[in-house]
């Protein structure tokens, strides 16, 4: 009898989850992802919280990354 390879993936995703969490460095792991996606939420809800002032700016690096250099 064969395993779906579905639920193959799950199990050990699982398993490797659960080591994560169980060892000090997974849950030095853990704490580092927390810490980066609150950072997110803090820089998306400040750029949010700036609205058209910081939507010209951005939008000229942008244009002018875009832009080829001229020797």
């Amino acid at each position: 009898m064969s395993v779906p390879k579905h639920t193959m993936r799950s199990l050990e995703i699982n398993r490797l989850m659960r080591l994560l969490l169980d060892e000090e460095s997974g849950q030095a792991f853990l704490e580092y992802v927390l810490v980066l996606c609150f950072v997110a939420i803090i820089c998306i809800g400040s750029l949010q919280a700036m609205g058209e002032a910081a939507k010209n700016p951005l939008k000229l690096f942008v244009e002018n990354l875009s832009k080829p250099s001229h020797p």
